[in-house]
């Protein structure tokens, strides 16, 4: 289905998690940066409980969607890490470091710029990076890399394994998965590398302000944002890798002014100017949202099932 110039949409029948056929339209959703295009077709698996996109950008096309001017995020590729960032940072690792030895390797996938990569190789880690980018594009030089694109049907695992110098004891997604087009196909072959733990972090689909909001939700984010996860959905694509020990924990990040200001097209920009970026509406929101909002879900699993890697 053809959308807009240069965007071809994919028409998915199946459950990207579990492959189940009955499913439910949840939501019309909007490209908040394109609101003009036509809307993104929410749907649910009750199989498995995975909400995701039905009818998403086409593979090829997805790439031209995200921004390509990484200059505005120079200061992250410092060696210095705030504390705002190492308190989040730690929100996020909280649940995997208790089970971590220094010198232990740790596979973090879809990195980004390396900034989580660079704190876990801070905290004494043996810490190996991939993302979609090439070598010679990674800007981060202390961090070991490798490029490797995620929604590809196979992964390197020899050239993975080579850098780590074995299997991993942890592989980490932080705010990946909800990116991934075939998210259970993901995990199944990032299990194949034999990792004691995942740490999973994405949106956390049980918050309160998501079905409060609805389309307006400050983390739905098509065509960027793939897939909406909650425990159940994320535990089920876990539980079919092997993994079946799961560790939930939540905290929170600003919901409710980016929530508010997506509703707030029709209002004057005066008023409208209070829930923006810059806003102090906006610093009082993120402050008090850390402590009382659930809008990140945090999952670690263990490997349960050594059986499933002789298959």
């Amino acid at each position: 289905m053809i959308v807009s110039s240069n965007q071809v949409r994919e028409h998915r029948q199946k459950c990207a998690s579990c492959a189940g056929t009955s499913l439910e339209l949840a939501l019309q959703l909007y490209d908040q940066e394109q609101v003009q295009t036509s809307p993104y077709q929410l749907v649910r698996c009750p199989q498995c409980a995975l909400e995701f996109i039905g009818d998403p950008v086409t593979r090829e096309n997805i790439f031209q969607h995200y921004p390509t001017d990484s200059g505005a995020y120079a200061s992250e590729l410092g060696d210095s890490i705030s504390l705002v960032k190492r308190c989040l940072f730690w929100l996020d690792a909280r649940l995997l470091l208790r089970h971590l030895r220094a010198g232990d390797a740790v596979l973090d996938v879809g990195a980004g710029l390396g900034t989580f990569a660079h704190y876990l190789t801070k905290k004494g880690f043996k810490v190996v990076a991939t993302d979609f980018v090439n070598e010679q594009a990674w800007a981060r030089k202390t961090v070991p890399y490798l490029q490797v694109d995620l929604n590809q049907t196979d992964l390197p695992e020899v050239k993975i394994l080579n850098k780590l110098g074995g299997a991993p004891k942890a592989i980490v997604l932080r705010h990946v998965l909800e990116h991934v087009y075939e998210p259970a196909q993901l995990i199944h072959n990032l299990a194949q590398l034999k990792p004691d733990y995942f740490l999973i972090m994405v949106p956390n689909g049980d918050s309160v302000f998501r079905f409060l909001f609805g389309r307006h939700w400050g983390f739905f984010d098509p065509p960027r944002h793939l897939s909406n996860f909650n425990r159940r959905s994320l535990s089920y694509i876990l539980n079919s890798a092997g993994y079946g020990s799961i560790q939930t924990a939540t905290y929170g990040m600003d919901e409710t002014v980016i929530s508010i200001y997506r509703a707030s097209r029709g209002w004057t920009s005066s008023f409208r100017k209070w829930f923006s970026w810059t806003s102090k509406a906006m610093l009082v929101s993120s402050a008090l949202s850390l402590f009382f909002a659930r809008s990140v879900l945090v999952v670690l699993a263990k490997r349960s099932d050594p059986s499933v890697f002789s298959s």
